[in-house]
């Protein structure tokens, strides 16, 4: 198993150059690319690999307002993850004293060919898969295409700006469908066991 090169170190740390007017979504894509195509998570003793992410930053007096203010404070290192309410990101170096803070949030990700969809399903099954130590981030290369980019989800300057902060890759469905799973049956009081279909209303193509 191979870790994660510096490079992609390298590549999260350049958002410190970058100021006020410059294209930040190009260094998005350029991050997204790097990360669907070099980058897994691994848990345990399963691989995730990226199917959706979004990006969120704040610098205050470079990048603030509607479209950056949005992003979770926090104080973490590069490349470190970090939980929060809605879901997990990969972050980029952040302090909260200095006023610069983000990351990646993953919305989606893949198991092989099954594909996880929404950040807090994402979060969950990503940490059930660990096996007595924290999920951690490896080099892995993959047959992905270049992502495809959209506006994120719920965030209404990215519509008003026209900025599209939000990468993924298409795949053959979004829904998952499970058999045997366990639910509660009210009628007896047990347990039983179903056939359930995972809908995601937040598909990006349909944004």
């Amino acid at each position: 198993m191979q870790n994660i090169s510096n490079s992609f170190f390298e590549l999260l740390n350049k958002i410190q150059e970058k100021k006020k007017g410059d294209d930040i979504q190009q260094y998005f894509a350029e991050v997204a690319d790097y990360l669907f195509k070099h980058v897994a998570i691994q848990a345990g003793e399963t691989r995730f690999t990226f199917a959706e992410i979004e990006f969120y930053y704040y610098k205050e007096g470079e990048f603030e307002g509607p479209l950056y203010n949005c992003t979770y404070p926090r104080t973490r290192n590069v490349g470190k993850f970090f939980w929060h309410y809605s879901g997990m990101d990969i972050c980029f170096e952040s302090s909260e004293e200095k006023k610069y803070f983000g990351g990646i949030l993953i919305r989606s990700i893949k198991r092989g060919s099954e594909i996880i969809a929404g950040p807090m399903r994402c979060s969950d099954e990503i940490m059930n898969s660990c096996d007595g130590e924290l999920p951690y981030l490896v080099y892995c290369e993959t047959a992905c295409e270049t992502p495809v980019s959209t506006i994120r989800y719920g965030i209404e300057a990215d519509k008003n700006q026209n900025m599209k902060f939000c990468f993924y890759i298409e795949p053959e469905t979004w829904n998952r469908k499970r058999e045997g799973v366990l639910v509660a049956d009210k009628a007896t009081g047990r347990y039983k066991n179903v056939s359930k279909t995972d809908y995601y209303i937040a598909e990006p193509k349909k944004r």
